[in-house]
């Protein structure tokens, strides 16, 4: 009896995320139409001190879908839901593609111009660097740069991403990477852990592995290595 009401409260867990997530979507979609609407009809509105506020409505709608989506894909992975779908594809484009969605100023980086084959779920490892160098970007000052270099070696891929932000002590590296963990030196940032979970699960999806090489106050390095033909160790 026991069992299955913790199975019953868990399904209604699930259900409730499900509809949450979908009912707050609506709303999100009114918000950004009506700020967008607002840009177009009446731009004067978007000059000074009126840019800085769309702007914190445009971060603070882009902050809400992001733990939305977080939220829902952990509900997918938790449920066995996650699709993993290898093939084959081109690591430095899609390193081109990941790069390009962040400030080029504050990003240095090998940027290889030849084709690194790889076979793995091209949308899970884009979602895990993304998230690695998101980190990064944002635990960094803001003038300071993240360097990110892309390896190849005999039995895998090797991506790593070096901040020069506050660092971590040994125990938030033994604690990194677990669901909803927070850093409390660094709790005065916005996040909820939840994308550095996802990321480390997707890697291991490729039975690849995340390091972090860090000390308080000298920055912070990840290393996700993706090893070779994972797909047939391993299946999500």
């Amino acid at each position: 009896e026991a069992l299955a009401r913790e199975r019953e409260l868990s399904n209604a867990q699930k259900e409730f995320i499900h509809l949450v997530s979908h009912e707050f979507r609506t709303p999100i979609a009114i918000i950004s139409g009506a700020s967008q609407l607002l840009a177009a009809k009446a731009p004067q509105l978007h000059k000074g001190a009126g840019a800085q506020q769309f702007k914190k409505i445009d971060d603070a709608l882009k902050r809400l879908i992001g733990l939305l989506d977080n939220v829902l894909r952990l509900s997918m992975v938790e449920e066995g839901k996650e699709v993993f779908s290898p093939a084959m594809f081109d690591m430095t484009e899609a390193m081109h593609a990941i790069v390009d969605c962040f400030d080029e100023a504050r990003i240095e980086w090998n940027r290889l111009q030849s084709p690194v084959h790889y076979y793995g779920d091209k949308r899970l490892i884009e979602y895990a660097m993304h998230n690695v160098i998101g980190n990064g970007l944002k635990f960094s000052p803001a003038d300071s740069k993240v360097r990110i270099q892309l390896a190849t070696q005999l039995t895998g891929l090797e991506v790593t991403v070096t901040d020069k932000g506050a660092g971590m002590s040994p125990e938030a590296i033994a604690r990194a990477g677990e669901k909803f963990h927070r850093d409390s030196r660094t709790s005065h940032i916005e996040g909820t852990g939840l994308g550095l979970h996802l990321a480390r699960r997707f890697i291991e999806y490729h039975s690849g592995i995340i390091r972090f090489e860090s000390e308080p106050g000298q920055g912070t390095t990840v290393r996700l290595f993706f090893p070779y033909d994972a797909a047939l160790v391993q299946t999500a």
